[in-house]
């Protein structure tokens, strides 16, 4: 919804399939982190992907597949992998819910 708002300025997020691709790959890791370093952390995991890739852009079906934020939207590879990312966060999470703060998180 927010995203329909912005077609009324001039910039623009990407193309709409990249847009959901990389949602729903950062969505998965977001997951992926909340369940295995808890919600504090959660955020890790999708930032240190992106940076990465962003840094060191990758070409091949390998590079594309590391580097999926950063591909065209009609990368298979890169979808892949977005796709398993977020079947895994999701399975990860339902199955054990976000990791159990420590007691230094508790402070």
């Amino acid at each position: 919804m927010l995203m329909l708002g912005t077609l009324l300025t001039g910039p623009r997020f990407g193309p709409f399939g990249s847009v959901v691709r990389d949602t729903v790959g950062l969505l998965g890791l977001t997951a992926l982190g909340a369940a295995t370093m808890g919600t504090a952390r959660a955020w890790f995991l999708p930032l240190g992907w992106t940076l990465g890739a962003t840094a060191y852009p990758g070409t091949g079906i390998v590079g594309e597949a590391l580097t999926w934020q950063t591909q065209e939207p009609d990368s298979r590879p890169a979808a892949v992998v977005a796709a398993v990312l977020a079947a895994a966060g999701i399975a990860a999470y339902v199955s054990r819910g976000p990791r159990p703060r420590t007691s230094s998180e508790n402070i």
